[in-house]
């Protein structure tokens, strides 16, 4: 949203609601993508060292309760987006929402190990959802932070999941060090990273 009004030549304080808006509408669609994730996953969840103290899992939430809150904030959280610019910051929360809950959590998290890349898409949203709630009309800038947001997840997660293999291999999940082992792993997280580097240079004319 800062880059939105530098780059636009705007001041903050006009746009003080759209800012506000925006960030209560993003946190709303993240965390009930988070719940629905949640309500999703209790069958996994509860064989992960690291996901067995969820509340679906513990009990303190019922899958009832999870699935409300989590269409709850969903739809609250767009509205208010729609609310910053008409439509665009809005129609991108709920593609990121979709793509998080339904591509990722639903499909490819359980079938198959490009899961990781697809899961990607949701988390590289926020920053055109922040540049579209000031400016519809997204900067070449805005994209190429969404592909920086987008290619960094991928190396990050594969690390972790090298760290945790253990665990998706007893979920089932088909990550890929389970599937295909440390060494492929760890040659996708080069490749991705290097196909990173050149990306800052965009922002040249922010200073170096």
């Amino acid at each position: 949203m800062w880059l939105a009004l530098h780059y636009n030549g705007l001041n903050f304080l006009p746009y003080l609601d759209k800012v506000i808006l925006a960030c209560l509408g993003v946190w709303l669609v993240i965390a009930g993508s988070c719940a629905l994730n949640n309500y999703i996953d209790i069958d996994i969840d509860s064989k992960m060292k690291r996901t067995q103290k969820r509340p679906t899992v513990t009990g303190n939430f019922t899958p009832a309760f999870a699935l409300t809150i989590g269409l709850s904030f969903v739809t609250v959280g767009v509205i208010l987006l729609v609310a910053t610019s008409v439509s665009a910051a809005g129609i991108i929360g709920a593609f990121g929402s979709f793509v998080y809950v339904v591509l990722y959590s639903m499909w490819t998290k359980r079938k198959y190990t490009i899961n990781t890349v697809v899961g990607a898409f949701s988390g590289a949203v926020p920053p055109l959802i922040g540049w579209a709630a000031i400016d519809p009309d997204l900067h070449v800038v805005a994209w190429v932070l969404f592909i920086i947001m987008f290619i960094w997840q991928i190396p990050h997660f594969l690390a972790l999941a090298m760290k945790k293999t253990e665990d998706y291999r007893v979920a089932g999940i088909p990550m890929l060090p389970v599937v295909y082992g440390f060494d492929i792993t760890k040659r996708q997280i080069m490749i991705w990273l290097i196909c990173l580097l050149p990306l800052p240079f965009f922002f040249t004319d922010l200073g170096i």
